[in-house]
């Protein structure tokens, strides 16, 4: 992946999240990114634009046609949005970034089920627990395969919705684990 960037504790991090893996390290939560911070972020992508700009053209082709059918489906994807958004804010500004360790990336990763850039993987905590994890391939593209792998992700701890399973975690950097294993998160 050629938009990495590695800082200097050697951390491969995606160029475009680089703002954002500082603010996860240097603080704890809860963190201070308000929902303007987060709103600006949404509107560097083309999902969240192009998901605004289908909500609105079904509400304004509502009130120009007056088939309520597409105002309920205008306002419908914005309470949507609006939902998924704040449950997000509250995910990135109050869960802990963790580390834990890939034993072997090529016997480890195993492709996601929906992105194809994506792999799944079980990250072992310095505690003992075994953490399913989601990452990019590009964050480690780079490092070696047979090598064990540390990851830096967010963890939520808490029960999926009505499921006893875990949530999988976002990793958000990995490096190569030559050196011992982290209690924490760096910037702590």
């Amino acid at each position: 992946m050629a938009d990495v960037e590695v800082t200097a504790d050697g951390w491969t991090v995606a160029s475009v999240d680089y703002d954002f893996f500082r603010l996860l390290t240097n603080h704890s939560p809860p963190r201070p990114a308000g929902y303007w911070f987060w709103l600006k972020r949404d509107a560097r992508g083309f999902k969240p634009v192009g998901l605004w700009v289908l909500a609105g053209g079904l509400i304004a082709l509502a009130l120009t046609t007056g088939w309520h059918y597409f105002l309920t489906a205008g306002l419908f994807l914005l309470a949507f949005y609006v939902y998924m958004f704040l449950q997000t804010v509250n995910y990135f500004r109050n869960c802990p970034v963790e580390v834990g360790r890939i034993a072997n990336l090529t016997d480890a990763l195993s492709p996601h089920l929906l992105f194809q850039n994506c792999r799944v993987a079980t990250a072992a905590m310095a505690d003992g627990r075994d953490v399913p994890i989601v990452l990019t391939t590009g964050l480690v593209s780079d490092l070696p395969a047979q090598c064990p792998a540390e990851v830096l992700f967010i963890h939520d701890s808490s029960p999926q919705f009505r499921s006893k399973e875990p949530k999988f975690s976002i990793v958000i950097a990995a490096r190569s684990a030559r050196v011992p294993m982290l209690q924490s998160a760096p910037g702590r």
